[in-house]
Parts: structure tokens; sequence; C-alpha cells
């Protein structure tokens, strides 16, 4: 738990286990995996590549992805982002595939109708999304966000591999019957690919800060132009 007051955080506790087996307690330091809070981020992403000039939300699939099946020739990343490209999702989330074996498979299913026809909460949607981050900007996913979003918010300890999270930071996943799924790896995140991780600390002191209306444009570097646009997408 993480208590921030006027942009400083003011508490912060863990509870219960990071790892059950190991009996390793939650600190205020642990790494959690944030699952779809992800989604905000890769939202943000798209966006700065489309300030930059290198993309537009209103772009089909297949400008950025290649040839795309008849049925999918009229998805636009807006759809994606907007989770209404009606593209099914894929299998198992823990279930090991590359991003090119998922760009595959996204393409090669049949759509649940016409794009844009009907909101349908999409993780494969966004995984297509993280798969044109790299292809556009030529740099990976995390590093991406590493350098044009997290770095000038001031964010230093959110990411996935990139942070050096120490040894048994990083919070043991358990799937809901209880079974242990360990830290997830690149390989293992299935149709939640790509994923980040954050500390309780970092989520506090981080993520909570927003300056006041009357400091705007003073502090920490212009967070309220990424943070808060990458949390009001709905992931």
């Amino acid at each position: 738990m993480a208590v921030a007051r006027h942009g400083k955080l003011v508490h912060c506790a863990g509870f219960g286990l990071a790892d059950r087996e190991t009996k390793t307690p939650a600190r205020c330091d642990t790494a959690y995996d944030v699952m779809s809070i992800t989604k905000q981020f890769t939202a943000a992403a798209i966006m700065k590549l489309q300030m930059m000039g290198k993309l537009h939300t209103t772009d089909r699939l297949e400008v950025h992805l290649g040839p795309v099946p008849a049925d999918k020739r009229l998805v636009t990343v807006r759809h994606l982002l907007t989770h209404t490209s009606r593209l099914r999702d894929l299998g198992d989330d823990y279930a090991p595939v590359s991003r090119d074996t998922m760009v595959q498979r996204a393409l090669a299913s049949p759509l649940r109708s016409r794009p844009g026809a009907e909101f349908h909460y999409s993780n494969v949607g966004y995984s297509l999304l993280a798969a044109i981050v790299e292809r556009v900007s030529g740099s990976s996913y995390e590093r991406f966000l590493a350098e044009h979003l997290f770095a000038p918010a001031g964010m230093t300890s959110t990411g996935y591999v990139l942070p050096r999270w120490a040894p048994g930071q990083v919070a043991i996943e358990y799937d809901k019957h209880g079974n242990r799924r360990g830290p997830p790896t690149r390989a293992s995140l299935g149709g939640r690919w790509p994923l980040l991780r954050d500390s309780v600390g970092n989520l506090g002191e981080d993520w909570a800060y927003r300056p006041p209306r009357h400091q705007t444009g003073r502090g920490k570097p212009r967070l309220s132009r990424y943070r808060w646009k990458m949390v009001g997408w709905r992931g």
C-alpha cells in the first residue's frame, strides 16, 4: 500500500507474501506486474508516434504490419486503440508465443463482426499495437517507452527487464486456483505480450503525482502531458 500527498510518498508498506514457497514477504519495493494497466502505456506510445509524425491512428493495419487478409483490410490503428477491431483473442495468456507468431495468428483468426461495429475488450488488439510500436520506431517496445515516456516523466523504476530488479524483488504470480505461475518472462506472456511491472513505492511516488494547476510547467517534467493522458485510456 502506498500513500502520496502533494506529490510526496508519505507511507509505503507491503502486506502478505511475494513468494509463498520461499516465504518472501511483500515489501514497499516489491515489483508487481501491472497487467492491463500496460495498455495505457501502449496507447500513449502510439499517440507519441503520431506526435512524431511516424504514424496516424487512421492508418490501416497493412501500412505497418504488411499484407493482411481481406476481412482485416478495414481495421485501423484507432480500432485497436478503442477495442473495436472485432479481433478474437488468442488462447491462454500464459502460452509462450513470439511477436511474429502472435501477429500471424491474430491476422489469421476470423473477425467477430465488421471492424468498428461494436466494442469488445481485446488483449490481442493491444499486442498488435505493441508490435506496431516496434516496427514503426525501430526500437523494442520497452526501450521506446523507457526513452520517450518514462524517462521524461521521471519514472525510472517502471518497465519489464530494463530496470535492474534485485533477486526476489519481483512478486511471483499465481493463477485463480492458487497454482504457481512464477514471474512472467517475455516468452511466457502469451496473449498479454507485452507486459510491464512496477514496485508499490514507485507506483505511489511517480504515478500518484500530478502538479497542482497553478504549478503547471514546474516541478517534474511535463507529467500531465504523459501520465494523465495514459491513465485516461480505458485498458
